[in-house]
Formats: C-alpha cells, structure tokens, sequence
C-alpha cells in the first residue's frame, strides 16, 4: 500500500515553502514583543487584609450547646410571656449564657457563630421563627403556637 509506505517514513515533512523553519527568519507575526498600546492595564491592587481568627481546635458538644440554648429560649419565653408570640432576643440569650454549659471545656470556647450555627437547628427542629432586626445588630426569635398551661410551663 503506498499511503501507509508514505505515513511510516520516517523522514522529516519537508516546509511548504522549501524554506527551512529554523533558518532564524521571523515573519513576526506570533512575537511577544507587541506594541504596548495594545496591552490592557494592569488591574487594580488591593492591600492584603489581616483576619484575626483562632487557629487552635476546639471541642464543642453541639448536642449540649443546643440543649442550653433551647433551656434559655424557653426560660427567656416564659418570663417574658405577654402575647401569643413573644420574641426573644438572641443578643439578650448571648449576653445571659449560663456559666455552667458543659458544651465545652470552657465557656470562653463556646462562641457566637457557634451558638448561631446552633439556633439554626433548632429553628429547623423546633419550627422556630428568626427575624432581623433593621439595624442588623440582633435577631428576634419566636416559637410557633406558644401557649401556657396552668402551671406556667411553656408548651
């Protein structure tokens, strides 16, 4: 077969132009050298941000941690009950975390994204409700068909 005699040469492919590829000649046309009128600008810089960030592991008992915010919820909900739907403030939840959470080996470890991250579940668990505040600075939380029994319990 004379194709498959022509494809198995092992000979070098002669250029189209009889010319030589490495003669040095240069038609210019892939160089790196273009016009800087042509180039883009560079983009613009950012100063690098520092971002302050604890970088030694903790261990948070996430059970506990729910357990305790679920305690304060409700304890909130039942000196505060006035209505159907009494909101609780997460910031005041914070701000009156009990010292004796056995969530962590120290309360200090327990921080406030976690507890956020938390009061998700138990939004999702509980059918709590979470609404913002306008200035973004707290956030209300209330439970859904609140109601009381003779003893005072929330139900």
């Amino acid at each position: 077969d004379e194709s498959t005699e022509q494809c198995n040469n092992n000979e070098p492919f002669h250029s189209w132009d009889n010319g030589s590829v490495f003669d040095g000649e240069c038609d210019g046309a892939h160089s790196d050298t273009d016009d800087s009128s042509t180039l883009i600008s560079q983009p613009r810089q950012i100063n690098k941000v520092e971002v302050q960030y604890d970088k030694t592991a903790k261990q948070v008992d996430v059970q506990a941690l729910k357990l305790t915010l679920w305690n304060s919820i409700q304890g909130s909900v039942q000196l505060t009950f006035q209505g159907e739907k009494e909101m609780v403030s997460f910031r005041d939840i914070l701000a009156n975390f009990p010292t004796e959470c056995n969530a962590a080996a120290t309360v200090t470890d327990i921080t406030p994204h976690l507890c956020f991250i938390c009061l998700l579940h138990l939004a999702n668990e509980k059918e709590l409700s979470i609404q913002s505040c306008p200035n973004l600075d707290d956030l209300h939380i209330s439970l859904p068909n609140v109601g009381v029994s003779k003893s005072g319990a929330v139900l």
